[in-house]
């Protein structure tokens, strides 16, 4: 009989971490068990736990998103001092292939899969808009950064960025007065809407916020050409795309473009599935299967 490769996957954020068993690019919803970091040293503690509580399963190999800057090297988790690397994790994979990912890399490779229930449809897709393979996950949480997702066929790919650190383009800078914000993460993260809530009120600031996200929808849109969609995730993409603002941001978003007047017709959705960077996962390991 042949084997079934077993994976661990795990979706590691600042506050809590997921962790799953899944095989054949499907994760075993049974197996997810989520545990606080607080609760653990280190990573590999949670490895460690989350495996003895499956009995010491054997595993064939590992994929781990991680909310953080990831690089060759490793992955250094943002808001604590976890460092991952493909090393660490050698030894419990038994020696089997390991990839360590940005969260948001995995929501891109989870994108192919996502059913109508994972998503919250804020733009939809027009009658006559026709897309290309192109698709874009776009975070606004802790920081800023995007994934570029092509798909064609049964093949997607996910390209890395650090689009958090470009400069902030100056239509949506010129709408802000005297912010300082310089970069696209200094305006488009919790400390960014925390810094313009405090300018401009409690009253106003989902209205002007969603317009300024409309604003760099609109950035994006010509400089990655998604016209599969956009998908926002995030905690503050999510409270402010998930209030009456939505309205706002519908309405900026559909202004016609100079340059193409379809663009204005890219759908955009909310990811609401909270295990989708498991399922990316499983999706990466799908593809390190032999055969």
């Amino acid at each position: 009989m042949e084997h079934k490769m077993i994976g661990l996957v795990a979706d590691v954020g600042g506050t809590n971490t997921r962790l799953a068993l899944a095989r054949s690019g499907r994760v075993d919803t049974g197996t997810i068990k989520r545990f606080a970091n607080d609760s653990a040293g280190s990573f590999m503690d949670l490895v460690h736990l989350f495996l003895e509580e499956q009995g010491g399963r054997a595993i064939d190999a590992a994929a781990i998103a991680v909310a953080g800057p990831v690089t060759a090297a490793g992955a250094q988790l943002t808001n604590r001092d976890w460092w991952i690397d493909a090393g660490m994790l050698a030894p419990v994979a038994g020696q089997g292939p390991v990839r360590v990912l940005n969260d948001l890399k995995a929501l891109g490779y989870a994108l192919p899969g996502m059913q109508a229930s994972d998503l919250d449809v804020v733009s939809p897709r027009s009658g006559s808009h026709v897309g290309n393979g192109q698709s874009l996950v776009v975070g606004i949480g802790t920081g800023f950064n995007v994934s570029p997702v092509l798909t064609e066929g049964e093949v997607t790919t996910c390209m890395d960025t650090e689009y958090g650190h470009t400069a902030l383009p100056r239509s949506v800078a010129g709408d802000l007065d005297e912010a300082g914000f310089e970069t696209v993460e200094d305006c488009f993260s919790g400390r960014g809407f925390a810094a313009l809530r405090t300018r401009i009120g409690e009253a106003e600031i989902g209205d002007r916020y969603a317009g300024l996200m409309a604003a760099m929808a609109r950035e994006l849109v010509l400089a990655f050409m998604p016209l599969d969609g956009l998908y926002f995730a995030g905690s503050v993409a999510r409270a402010v795309m998930q209030s009456e603002a939505r309205d706002r941001f519908r309405k900026d978003f559909a202004r016609p473009f100079d340059l193409r007047e379809d663009l204005s017709g890219v759908p955009v959705s909310i990811i609401t599935d909270d295990f989708a960077p498991l399922n990316g996962c499983a999706q990466v390991l799908r593809g390190l299967e032999p055969g």
